[in-house]
């Protein structure tokens, strides 16, 4: 039965492809990019794809799109880029600075997720996450779950990252003696225990070492073959358990291990909340206010799942990834690390771990690290969004349901945005991909933290920005600034082996990412 399914998927895109071999507008050749030639049947079914597949790597993003961004031969049109993908479809990739902006902020309402994005993030999230929920059900949402990530309320909860942190290092390094670590793997447990804290679960200890393990495998696994994406992507939800492939029935069945820890710990504080009679009745996490909204009526408890899980999965593993990148550069570079610690001082261990917190907030130079870290090394790479409404972007008639790529690394590391020469210095200059916090911390305000120093928003998109930037960004600061000066307060941190680190979505190497940790003398 399977095998005749697949059978009849296959004939209807060939079937699609043929269809759409009939003679249409001739597509304009642009500087990196030359024509589909119509006479090969072929070229219909992968149109640029061979030119287009190293928009996969982010490195390779960075070379094929600067030469595009930078001609003067098409200085006029530079706003977006045309190019022809499979089946014919014509695609477009936003480069400007306006056309992101109508794109996030002034058309944002003309723009959706993509179906094969959407696909893919319901099976680790449901269906009614925050993410997968476009305006207007998107902005209610949002604007029910802004008190959990509000300033105060994460100061409040900064005892619990304080303290998993430091219960962390215990186990690892309890003492004078070198540990070697992988870091990606320690981050992904202290992220997760964080995002547990704020949502407001608490796990019995074999639960957590199940949802640990199971988050651990399912994101090992993500790197899935870009056929086997499309596949999971086109094919109903209901048949997607029966796909003949074990590494996707595994996936499947990672996400109800997760969904089943998270419903017994969400039912387990609910019934501990109902019965402490000192429970405060405005809890402000995100199990606080979905379970206000539960009882109010205005959200079913499949919904209040999806939005925990989306949190979950989506809060812990980014930020993993971006300390895990910021420890990396920093075990790389000593001096960094001492002005660092300079930086932080004593005031660090004093207090009480809301002032600690606060004080970490205006440390310029650990925002500026920060910074950095998720403009050289964005925990998202690349997105894309669908054309909802037919209209005009940029000059350029776009179609219904068209699709627009972001590509976010490529921004954030573009010559003729970031490379800097700091103040006068004729001889310095800040290179574009080059991990270089004193671009950010010579722009700082004296008690503030450092703001992304580029002229242009829209070149910095870490989180990406307007009504579907992340609701979650400053949680994400915070944790990379407490986590990581905790880090380098407490040890001393140098690279393991020299290694380039192969960068995805998340941190990804060939032979694992890490360091060395050893104890520093009590202050």
């Amino acid at each position: 039965m399977v095998v005749v399914v697949f059978i009849l998927i296959l004939l209807a895109l060939l079937a699609l492809a043929w269809q759409r071999a009939a003679p249409r507008d001739a597509l304009h050749a642009v500087a990196v990019l030359p024509p589909v030639e119509r006479s090969q049947w072929a070229h219909w079914v992968f149109g640029h794809q061979r030119w287009m597949s190293p928009l996969r790597s982010p490195h390779a993003t960075c070379r094929l799109l600067q030469p595009f961004v930078s001609s003067d031969e098409l200085e006029k049109n530079h706003d977006l880029l045309v190019f022809q993908d499979y089946l014919g479809e014509k695609r477009y990739v936003a480069l400007s600075s306006d056309a992101l902006r109508a794109i996030m902020v002034g058309e944002e309402h003309c723009y959706v997720k993509p179906d094969v994005t959407r696909k893919l993030l319901q099976l680790a999230m449901g269906e009614k996450g925050l993410l997968l929920l476009e305006a207007p059900a998107h902005a209610r949402r949002r604007g029910e779950m802004v008190p959990a990530f509000r300033r105060d309320a994460l100061f409040a909860k900064s005892d619990a990252m304080f303290r998993i942190v430091h219960d962390e290092l215990e186990l690892l390094v309890p003492d004078a003696k070198a540990v070697d670590v992988e870091v990606q793997p320690l981050m992904s447990r202290i992220t997760l225990r964080i995002m547990s804290a704020v949502v407001g679960l608490d796990y019995t200890e074999k639960a957590w070492l199940d949802l640990l393990d199971s988050y651990g495998k399912f994101l090992d696994g993500r790197e899935l073959p870009h056929w086997m994406l499309i596949l999971v992507a086109i094919v109903p939800a209901w048949m997607t358990p029966w796909l003949p492939f074990a590494r996707i029935r595994e996936s499947m069945r990672l996400v109800e291990r997760i969904r089943n820890v998270v419903v017994a710990a969400a039912t387990a504080t609910e019934h501990q909340t109902q019965s402490d009679d000192e429970a405060a009745p405005n809890d402000d996490s995100v199990l606080g206010i979905l379970q206000k909204l539960l009882h109010e009526g205005s959200m079913t408890s499949a919904e209040a799942l999806d939005h925990m899980l989306t949190f979950l999965a989506a809060g812990h593993a980014t930020t993993a990834s971006g300390i895990s990148w910021a420890l990396f550069e920093m075990a790389g570079s000593p001096r960094r690390c001492a002005r660092l610690r300079e930086e932080i001082g004593p005031a660090f261990l004093e207090g009480d771990c809301a002032k600690r917190a606060a004080w970490l907030d205006t440390c310029p130079f650990l925002a500026a690290v920060v910074q950095e870290t998720l403009r050289v090394y964005p925990p998202i790479n690349w997105t894309a969004r669908k054309v909802c409404k037919e209209h005009t972007l940029c000059g350029v008639r776009m179609a219904r349901n068209a699709i627009v790529g972001i590509p976010i690394l490529a921004l954030q590391r573009h010559a003729s945005t970031w490379t800097q020469r700091p103040g006068d210095d004729e001889t310095a200059c800040f290179a574009a991909h080059v991990f270089e916090p004193e671009r950010h911390w010579l722009s700082a305000v004296p008690g503030q933290p450092a703001r992304a120093a580029s002229a242009e928003l829209n070149a910095f998109l870490p989180f990406l920005s307007g009504a579907r930037g992340c609701v979650g960004a400053r949680l994400a600061l915070l944790e990379m600034k407490v986590v990581l000066s905790t880090l380098i307060q407490h040890c001393d941190v140098r690279l393991t082996a020299a290694s380039e680190p192969r960068m995805m979505g998340a941190v990804s190497t060939a032979h694992g990412l890490r360091v060395t940790l050893c104890r520093r003398p009590p202050l």
